[in-house]
């Protein structure tokens, strides 16, 4: 387990003689599908080999033919990195998941994907919390509908990768805006959080693993810093819509037990609104995030 955010050749060290390798790639070249008989089947190398997939390959979804128990998941995701109780817990009802104290639980309905109208636009968790930055994120179906229940996930790196030459000139070195709670969702601004409502990022992140860039626009991003909010939207929206094509994205229907990992700086996420109305999905989540003052992670 990494302390601090590994190196492309540390992750590789760790690796080791690890063939792990993913049995298919999900869409596009995006996502790896990665099978095991149980998650504590795999070994230290494997591990590595599979941190450095999420890089690689943006997503890694883990199928186990034993489905997993809450405390080996919370296990699984701190032999990555140091899994931390999660930022947002306040508005999460279930959390902690009872004897796992860093596994929050989702339950999701029509009537909760109705409530909460952000989880179903696309987003990257953990941005925000200066001076802390987003990680790995993980999550895990422990009960899933008799229909729908999908997660969309959409790869900035490859949105990056699109642009023009002259969008990449533009959008390289600019800093956004961004609103800690949606502004589509009147709940979530009437709530009393703690921390400021808009904080500012850089509209590119860099992958210091893969060496590759990624575009991190959202539903939350507001204006570019030092434009009006008028004169930043036709460019935002143009942005956003290019970040979310369908070439660039991926659905996955869960099956109980999937677990699925990517990491917050270059994929993003959204909940579909295919949940019928007497069904419910149960998903469980583990998030690192990183000090960016010591360049470690967080417990």
């Amino acid at each position: 387990m990494f302390k601090h955010d590994p190196t492309r050749a540390e992750l590789a060290a760790a690796a080791g003689g690890s063939d792990l390798a993913p049995v298919q790639l999900l869409a596009h070249g995006f996502g790896g599908l990665f099978l095991t008989d149980t998650l504590e089947a795999y070994s230290s190398g494997d591990i590595a080999r599979l941190h450095l997939a999420t890089q690689d390959y943006g997503a890694v979804l883990v199928r186990s033919r034993e489905v997993p128990s809450a405390r080996s998941f919370e296990s699984f995701g701190d032999r990555f990195v140091p899994m931390m109780q999660h930022l947002d817990r306040e508005g999460i009802p279930q959390y902690p998941l009872e004897g796992c104290s860093k596994i929050s639980v989702l339950l999701h309905n029509t009537a909760s994907l109705k409530a909460n109208a952000g989880a179903r636009l696309f987003h990257h968790d953990g941005w925000g919390h200066s001076p802390i930055d987003p990680g790995l994120s993980m999550l895990m179906a422990a009960a899933i509908p008799m229909s729908g229940g999908s997660t969309l996930i959409a790869d900035a790196r490859a949105a990056y990768d699109w642009l023009s030459p002259g969008l990449k000139n533009l959008v390289d070195h600019a800093t956004v805006v961004s609103r800690m709670a949606r502004e589509h969702v009147e709940a979530e601004k009437a709530e009393g959080r703690k921390r400021a409502d808009e904080f500012e990022h850089p509209l590119v992140c860099h992958n210091p693993v893969s060496g590759r860039k990624s575009l991190i626009i959202s539903d939350r991003t507001v204006c570019i810093k030092g434009w009006s909010r008028q004169d930043s939207a036709p460019l935002l929206n143009h942005l956003q819509q290019h970040a979310i094509q369908a070439q660039l994205c991926l659905r996955h229907m869960w099956q109980v037990g999937d677990v699925l990992i990517w990491d917050d700086r270059w994929v993003k996420h959204a909940g579909a609104s295919d949940v019928l109305e007497a069904s419910e999905r149960e998903l469980w989540r583990l998030v690192a995030s990183i000090n960016t003052q010591t360049g470690e992670f967080l417990k």
